[in-house]
């Protein structure tokens, strides 16, 4: 009887013949889920979980360190440049420090949620239509804020609120202008061809001028 029941089963797997508990075993296989750790690599699947997060998801820590060190930075060229004009060997530290605080705690972790919205709002890279929209509201709605905020926070920690209207009236309007002299280039280039991930690090970058000229025009007696 065993020796039958070989022979049989022999015969039907060259013939390619499977029995009900063949199907099964294979069934169990194959239709079984597949089971992932969160972490999988692109071979794995149109379903595979990306093994990074994307910003809008993600803290904004590197943002708001980047800005903030990369303001460090321009507000010491800054004063680099404005002490060789006038022959000055004094560096302001606590002017430094206003500055840096402003990228770390402002500018850093706001563009970081401003970049992941606009992409959100339009997500066609190379669609013009996304591109300019991009590119006006950077302009139109970024700008304006990060100029208002950054005047204010340089009087607040002065002590010197009731100058935050003059300084305004009297500054807002010209930074203003330089900035889209500037800064619509630079998105451009940004919202064209740098990867979400890499826009914060890129406009920070572009920042240490940009940084500068802040500091300068914030700072301005």
């Amino acid at each position: 009887m065993q020796g039958g029941r070989f022979w049989w089963r022999s015969w039907c797997r060259r013939k390619g013949i499977h029995g009900p508990r063949a199907g099964r075993n294979r069934s169990n296989g194959a239709d079984r889920p597949h089971r992932s750790s969160g972490w999988t690599s692109r071979a794995a699947g149109s379903d595979a979980k990306p093994a990074y997060q994307s910003p809008s998801k993600s803290l904004p820590w590197n943002a708001a360190f980047v800005s903030g060190g990369l303001a460090v930075v321009g507000d010491a060229l800054a004063q680099i440049i404005q002490n060789a004009k006038v022959e000055k060997d004094r560096f302001d530290w606590a002017r430094t420090c206003r500055m840096g605080t402003f990228g770390l705690c402002f500018y850093g972790p706001y563009q970081h949620y401003w970049y992941s919205f606009l992409d959100r709002l339009f997500p066609v890279k190379k669609k013009v239509s996304h591109f300019a929209a991009k590119v006006v509201l950077n302009q139109v709605v970024l700008a304006p804020i990060v100029l208002l905020a950054v005047f204010s926070w340089n009087l607040a920690w002065q002590g010197k609120r009731r100058e935050i209207g003059a300084k305004v009236k009297n500054d807002f309007l010209s930074t203003m202008v330089n900035g889209w002299k500037f800064w619509i280039p630079a998105s451009s280039i940004n919202f064209w061809l740098i990867p979400l991930r890499f826009q914060v690090l890129y406009m920070s970058s572009c920042g240490v001028y940009w940084n500068a000229y802040l500091s300068l025009a914030s700072n301005k007696r």
